[in-house]
């Protein structure tokens, strides 16, 4: 048999071990640095609600992320939806909420102080005591000779109490509704429509991260039990005769699961047990499978320590009402004393779907691979604020200085090695880089001259001045030749610009004779700044690569003016073409 999987490498147990946070660290901490707070503190407070900071709000939201990216890839049949917080009393009804939602209270005869009658005992015996019903729990009380906590008074008899928020809907009041309890029924009121949309499949996965409302007797140790808290459930629907059969079982048939018995969760160890021992304990195989992937989630995603998380069994006395299986899931916090409830998985069976079905009188069941049926449940619960809290716990370390060291998919902050350097060596490895030495290498009047407007390489003299003719020859203005006998009579001495139609100054053209003629004068005159510095650049390149003194050769008039013909072979008698600038 193989050993169990210790807690993985990278997993630092001494930072979440290092010392013992009691619950005014953590708080202290929370509240300094921005975590989570009392709400309306500005009033004194207001007990049992409270308010996230900007450090909690972000590590909240990137739990949820991770919960949301960790279950929906259980399958591609599991999707998110949100639905209403506030229900009519009929659907609540018909769940049983209206009816057996509730915690037995006792209140004090002296001083009027109501408390939660399960949690007097367990501070008294450290012990978890659900399930009692209200004599026996009056019985509990007086065997232990417990008093009000907070005047030493009596206490009186147990009576159950109803811990769902009413609400009076309309002008009138005449509509009863209630804050949702938890965000489950949601989900089965739509089931039938989410049905029909995904293409009639089981199994089928609908999950909401959202809020819920419990009306608690006595909220107390933060986070941990509040009257408004944020639940994160994914509600399976699958037919139980065929569920296991497509579920990868031996994918996870090597790892010992952490179980403590109903009878031994008070006991601060745990069983590691492997999934076919589990299975041969009457446990079906795909619920097996998913305290697998929920235990994979909290070691492995949340880097929690193997020894400091654990399933507990509820017996049936405990659980609650709708549930035929029921295993909680508990992390060891120290500022709360010990193993304490983070989320639960939960076999529903077809209790609430069959309620909605005899409350509502529509149908529930649907067909399925040739077979009607209304589909089973599978719950996976989890309290996203209590898991919150239960992090911040586990990361605290007090030495020489308090340090919270989070996973790094929930940290607000994530710390690197500096790579400055290497990053400033990649940029200069890049091709840019390189044509922009390049570039610095020439001197500055040939940077803006040789180099492209996007920043690229520098061109070749050769390659410039190509671009240059180009520019000059297919935007030359058209020109009307007369004949030799026109121009001699005339005495211009070369042909005239012809004005383009619907242009209100004439493109300059260059003809042979010198700058100093008369018409050539005027086309110098009339030519667009651009064109003018085109010719005068391409002179300097002829210029900087003849190697002839001569002023025809150099491309200099008589005037000193440069043109584009000076450097071109001398045209014969009676030619009117433009000499071509190639």
């Amino acid at each position: 048999m193989k050993r169990p999987r210790l807690t993985p490498s990278f997993i630092l147990r001494r930072h979440f071990l290092a010392s013992m946070a009691s619950y005014d660290d953590v708080m202290s901490l929370s509240v300094r640095r921005g975590f989570l707070w009392p709400a309306v503190d500005l009033y004194g407070g207001f007990a049992g609600f409270y308010d996230y900071g900007h450090n909690g709000f972000l590590m909240r939201r990137r739990w949820e992320d991770l919960w949301t990216e960790t279950f929906l890839g259980l399958s591609d049949n599991y999707y998110l939806i949100d639905t209403t917080t506030i229900l009519p009393e009929a659907p609540l009804k018909a769940s049983g909420h209206v009816d057996h939602f509730s915690d037995l209270l006792v209140t004090c005869t002296r001083c009027g102080e109501s408390y939660r009658g399960d949690q007097l005992l367990e501070g008294a015996t450290h012990e978890e005591h659900e399930g009692l019903t209200p004599a026996e729990l009056d019985a509990r009380i007086r065997e232990l000779k417990i008093r009000c906590p907070n005047c030493k008074g009596e206490l009186g008899p147990a009576r159950p109490f109803n811990m769902m928020f009413p609400l009076d809907v309309g002008p009138t009041g005449k509509d009863r509704a209630y804050l949702r309890p938890e965000t489950a029924q949601g989900v089965y009121l739509n089931f039938r429509r989410e049905f029909e949309a995904l293409r009639r499949k089981l199994p089928m996965g609908l999950a909401i991260v959202g809020r819920a409302y419990r009306n608690e007797i006595s909220p107390r140790q933060g986070a941990y039990r509040m009257r408004e808290f944020l639940q994160a459930e994914l509600q399976i629907f699958f037919d139980p005769a065929t569920f296991g059969a497509g579920l990868p079982f031996d994918a996870i048939a090597s790892a010992p699961v952490r179980i403590a018995w109903a009878a031994e969760k008070n006991q601060p160890g745990a069983h590691e047990i492997f999934p076919k021992d589990l299975v041969a304990s009457d446990l079906p195989p795909w619920y097996v499978y998913h305290l697998a992937a929920v235990q994979r989630f909290y070691l492995d995603r949340l880097r929690v320590p193997r020894d400091a998380f654990r399933f507990a069994e509820l017996d049936e006395k405990e659980r609650a009402f709708y549930n035929k299986i029921h295993f909680d899931i508990q992390v060891k916090q120290e500022s709360l004393g010990g193993f304490k409830e983070v989320g639960g998985v939960h076999y529903r069976t077809d209790h609430d779907l069959k309620g909605h079905e005899a409350m509502s009188h529509a149908k529930q069941s649907v067909t399925f691979d040739g077979s009607r049926l209304i589909p089973h449940v599978l719950e996976l619960s989890f309290g996203v604020d209590r898991n919150v809290w239960a992090l911040l716990d586990l990361s605290y370390s007090k030495g020489e200085r308090i340090v919270l060291r989070l996973p790094p998919r929930l940290a607000r902050v994530g710390l690197a090695r500096p790579v400055v350097q290497q990053r400033r060596a990649d940029r200069l490895a890049t091709p840019a880089a390189a044509r922009a030495r390049e570039r610095r290498r020439l001197p500055p009047r040939e940077q803006r001259r040789a180099t492209r407007k996007d920043g690229g390489t520098p061109r070749k003299p050769e390659e410039a001045l190509r671009r240059l003719l180009r520019r000059l020859r297919f935007n030359r203005p058209t020109v009307r030749s007369h004949g030799r006998n026109w121009h001699a009579l005339h005495g211009d001495g070369g042909p005239r610009v012809a004005r383009r139609k619907r242009s209100h100054r004439p493109r300059a053209g260059f003809a042979e004779a010198d700058s100093s003629d008369r018409v050539g004068a005027r086309r110098h005159a009339h030519a667009t700044p651009r064109r003018r510095q085109d010719v005068r650049r391409v002179n300097a390149w002829r210029r900087h690569a003849t190697s002839t003194p001569s002023s025809a050769a150099s491309g200099m008039g008589s005037r000193g003016r440069s043109t584009v013909a000076a450097a071109s072979p001398s045209r014969t008698p009676g030619d009117s073409r433009v000499p071509s600038s190639r």
